[in-house]
This record gives structure tokens, C-alpha cells and sequence, in this order.
């Protein structure tokens, strides 16, 4: 069973159609079966990558070399990241909506933003992703917003 329509015309060969699709498969199978050895947060991530790859190798092969490239390094950057175990959303951060609470802040908008800001600053620098240092940056931020 075939995953991906590969659009076909008198020009193009079969053999290199069936291949591209069974790359696509592999790739899909492959992240099937990923998903039952990573944690939900990471698979999602992994999931977009693999799709991607997936995708581009279903498309022309005019420009499939760059976009595969490019992938490459991409891949390469998400699994630096976490080796470094540095954050890529705001789950990832030492700090969650709970504790922003227990710091006398009401849930809401903007505690939404605050998350979203110090998630920035933490892209950034990574190094910030400190439980003390998120506390008080975002002691700083209610106080400026408000």
C-alpha cells in the first residue's frame, strides 16, 4: 500500500517513482515505530523532521539535494539541542504555569505571555533556563506590564 500519490508522466521512470514512495514509507514506518520509545514532547518534534524528509522525497528532484540539505541540518541542530539538553518550547522550560501560580500570579493571558517571553530569552541564552532566574525575570515582567 502505497503512502504518498507520486504525480507520474510519460517522462518519468517508474523504478525511480516505486523507490521515492518506499523511501516515504521507510521514513513513515520508521517514525511509527520511534514513537514508542520517545517521550510524547520529543516525538512530535521528531515527527515534523521525518515527515518533512518524507515530503521532500515525494517532490521533484530538481530541488529535492537543497531541501534534504537543509533537513540534514536541521536534524543535526534538534539533536544538538538535546544532547545539551537546552529548551525548544515552553514545556522545556524549569518553570511551568504551576509555579508562576505559587508565585502569586492569576492564570491567564498573561501568564501565557510571560511563559512565551521568558521562553525567548531563553532561546537566546540558554544558559538562562534556571528555575531562580525564570522566577524573578518574570517578577520583572508583571511589574513592567502592569
Amino acid at each position: 500500500m502505497a503512502i504518498f500519490r507520486i504525480k507520474t508522466d510519460a517522462r518519468t521512470d517508474t523504478a525511480k517513482t516505486e523507490s521515492k514512495t518506499a523511501q516515504a514509507e521507510a521514513l513513515i514506518l520508521e517514525l511509527l515505530a520511534d514513537g514508542k520509545r520517545m517521550p510524547s514532547a520529543e516525538l512530535e518534534k521528531a515527527e515534523v523532521l521525518k515527515l518533512k524528509m518524507a515530503d521532500t522525497l515525494a517532490q521533484s528532484p530538481k530541488w529535492q539535494p537543497e531541501k534534504k540539505a537543509y533537513l540534514k541540518e536541521l536534524t543535526a541542530l534538534y539533536h544538538t539541542i538535546l544532547e545539551k539538553q537546552q529548551c525548544l518550547c515552553i514545556k522545556d522550560l524549569k518553570i511551568s504555569g504551576k509555579d508562576l501560580i505559587e508565585d502569586g500570579m492569576k492564570p491567564g493571558k498573561e501568564m501565557g505571555e510571560i511563559l512565551a517571553k521568558l521562553l525567548e530569552l531563553v532561546l537566546e541564552e540558554p544558559q538562562r533556563n534556571e528555575r531562580e532566574w525564570l522566577i524573578g525575570k518574570s517578577r520583572e515582567l508583571r511589574n513592567t506590564e502592569g
